[in-house]
């Protein structure tokens, strides 16, 4: 039940003003059709879409969350519509910010780069105990920067006070 509740579940008590609750909304919604559609022990829990998303867009704000609908900073493919990074790097443009939170999420529970979290999000789901600090853990594959872990739980930390 604890599983159903931290995908379901997201900062229903936001009332600080420098909280973007139409970001949150957005972001809240896209999350929400995506997980909708996969099976439980896939799910992303949303608190941590949400942090991801907040740290790799400022709160989409950022230059590909707005002329890319980019929220995560996930990287184009060959032939794939791309906004150039300031250092050269192809990042991927999508045409609305719920493409984006899907290919994200898929990114996350199907590809290989990324098989402990998906391992670790089914024992999650199986033993009923979502831990999401330990999934932050198992995301250093994602970004290159060595402090992104330490970020993103940080963001939690201050989304759960909200």
């Amino acid at each position: 039940m604890k599983h159903l509740c931290a995908t379901l579940l997201l900062l229903c008590n936001i009332t600080e003003s420098n909280v973007d609750l139409n970001f949150v909304d957005k972001v809240r919604n896209c999350a929400l059709e995506y997980n909708s559609m996969v099976e439980a022990p896939e799910r992303i829990p949303l608190n941590l879409v949400l942090a991801q998303a907040i740290l790799e867009s400022d709160w989409g704000k950022s230059r590909f969350a707005t002329q890319g609908n980019n929220l995560f900073g996930v990287r184009a493919l060959s032939g794939e519509e791309y906004i150039k990074s300031k250092t050269g790097k192809k990042v991927k443009k999508y045409h609305t910010w719920c493409d984006s939170v899907n290919d994200y999420m898929e990114l996350l529970t199907t590809s290989y780069h990324y098989e402990e979290l998906q391992e670790e999000l089914f024992l999650q789901f199986a033993y009923d105990e979502i831990n999401i600090y330990r999934l932050v853990d198992l995301l250093d594959k994602y970004a290159e920067d060595k402090k992104y872990k330490n970020k993103l739980k940080d963001i939690l930390k201050q989304l759960e006070k909200i």
